[in-house]
């Protein structure tokens, strides 16, 4: 049906990072490698070479291996799994449910136990994901792509909770 996001990173790719959470900004390079199947590496770097955190996700599960103490609280720690591990999530057994089709995109959800995941999909692309708990929207994901269909860009936001994250590809 449709690309997971997961496959459209590539072996390697490295982003220009953006992340806000309350009153603390922090802005660097993330870089992303493929280590094996279904395994993604990700390491977030100052631009002065400071390691601010680094993770693993395998097969959709996520953990951090290194965090800087300006982060390293247990709410920070499972947002950044949770966002990565969406990114990251292979989608090959999911069964969507189409709601409905316009010009431009093609709205589907997914059921994950209580909580739901809205898709904006067209040109064999995920565009735009919205989790959505019980009552509200708990995160947005906005991905754009360049004019051959590359990953370019990538917006998080939480709803909820004060963090945001953008990332920008470089080259």
């Amino acid at each position: 049906m449709v690309m997971p996001v997961a496959a459209e990173w590539g072996k390697k790719a490295l982003f220009d990072i953006n992340l806000a959470f309350y009153n603390k900004h922090f802005s660097g390079l993330l870089f992303i490698k493929e280590v094996g199947e279904e395994t993604y590496r990700i390491a977030m770097m100052s631009h002065l070479g400071l390691s601010i955190f680094d993770m693993e996700v395998a097969h959709g599960v996520g953990q951090i291996n290194n965090i800087i103490p300006a982060m390293d609280k247990k709410v920070i720690r499972q947002l950044l799994i949770n966002d990565f591990e969406y990114l990251f999530r292979p989608e090959r057994n999911a069964r969507f449910q189409n709601i409905r089709a316009s010009d431009q995109y093609q709205l589907v959800k997914l059921k994950e136990g209580r909580a739901r995941n809205y898709y904006g999909l067209a040109d064999e692309h995920i565009h735009w994901i919205d989790h959505c708990g019980w009552l509200r929207k708990k995160k947005s994901f906005l991905i754009q792509y360049g004019e051959k269909g590359e990953l370019k860009s990538v917006g998080i936001m939480h709803h909820n909770f004060k963090l945001k994250m953008n990332l920008e590809r470089k080259g």
